[in-house]
């Protein structure tokens, strides 16, 4: 599966690799913007880790947000 992690599209998970200009190791560049319109991005080792802080986010998010972050609750972040 190709995602790329240079467009957001809303309530959408996009990544791609990256390796630096001198080598070095492969990270993930992870981007998720929010239905709301909110993004996040990070950068990590693997997906499945950039999915993790995607989702401690998204708690976050829920938890600052009681009223609007109704929303965002199970399977909002789709595994793909």
């Amino acid at each position: 599966m190709e995602n790329g992690a240079k467009q957001s599209v809303p309530c959408k998970e996009n990544y791609e690799p990256y390796v630096g200009k001198y080598g070095g190791p492969e990270v993930i560049v992870y981007k998720y913007q929010h239905c709301d319109g909110d993004l996040f991005e990070t950068h990590a080792p693997t997906v499945e880790e950039a999915r993790e802080k995607c989702h401690e986010w998204l708690r976050l998010k829920r938890i600052s947000q009681p009223d609007e972050g109704a929303a965002i609750v199970q399977g909002e972040l789709a595994e793909a």
